[in-house]
C-alpha cells in the first residue's frame, strides 16, 4: 500500500510563517502543538541553533522539515521523526526508529548514508516510508539521489520528495 499519493508532494506555505520562525515565534507554538512530531532535540537544535548553524538559520533552518512533517500529519495522519534518528544519544527518535524498522538488518541500510530528512510512518508503526524535503532553490545532491535510490530499492519503501513553495495566495 501507497502511503504517500506520489514520489514528489507540494505544499505551498506563506512566507509570513518563514518569517515568524526565523524571529523564533513558531518554534514554541509548533512545539506544544504537536509534541508527537518533535522532541526537545529538535526544539533545542531549532531554537538554538549551533554556530555553524546560526548562518542557516537566518534563512529559516529547519522550517521546512517542521513545515512538511506538519503537513504531511494533518492532511495524511501520518507522523514523522525529524532529522537525527540514526543518532543513538537522541533518545526519542532513537526509540522510534526502532519501533518502525525493528529488524536490525533494515536500519543498517539507512547507517553510513545520507539519510531522507524525515522518516514518515503510520500510528500503528505498521508502514513507513521516507521524505526528503527541498525548499525553494533547493536540489537534491548526487550522494542524495545515489543513497535515496538504494535505500529505496534494498528495504522496498517509498522515499517521496517534499517540494516548499511560497504561495501567492498569502500576499493577497
Amino acid at each position: 500500500m501507497q502511503m504517500l499519493p506520489s514520489e514528489r508532494i507540494v505544499f505551498q506555505f506563506d512566507p509570513k510563517e518563514k518569517e515568524r520562525w526565523k524571529r523564533g515565534e513558531l518554534i514554541d507554538e509548533w512545539f506544544g502543538k504537536y509534541p508527537f512530531l518533535f522532541d526537545s532535540d529538535n526544539w533545542r537544535n531549532a531554537k538554538f541553533p549551533t554556530h555553524a548553524e546560526r548562518a542557516q538559520h537566518e534563512y529559516g533552518y529547519h522550517f521546512a522539515e517542521w513545515y512538511s512533517a506538519i503537513q504531511l500529519y494533518k492532511r495524511y495522519k501520518l507522523l514523522s521523526v525529524v532529522g537525527k534518528y540514526t543518532f543513538k544519544s537522541h533518545r526519542w527518535k532513537w526509540a522510534a526508529l526502532h519501533m518502525i524498522m525493528p529488524r536490525k538488518e533494515d536500519r543498517d541500510v539507512i547507517i553510513g548514508k545520507k539519510r531522507p530528512d524525515l522518516l514518515v510512518y503510520t500510528k500503528d508503526y505498521s508502514q513507513y516510508c521516507f521524505a526528503e524535503v527541498k525548499g525553494p532553490g533547493d536540489r537534491l545532491s548526487a550522494e542524495q539521489k545515489r543513497d535515496f535510490k538504494d535505500i529505496a530499492d534494498t528495504l522496498k519503501v517509498g522515499v517521496h520528495y517534499v517540494h516548499l513553495q511560497e504561495s501567492d495566495e498569502y500576499a493577497r
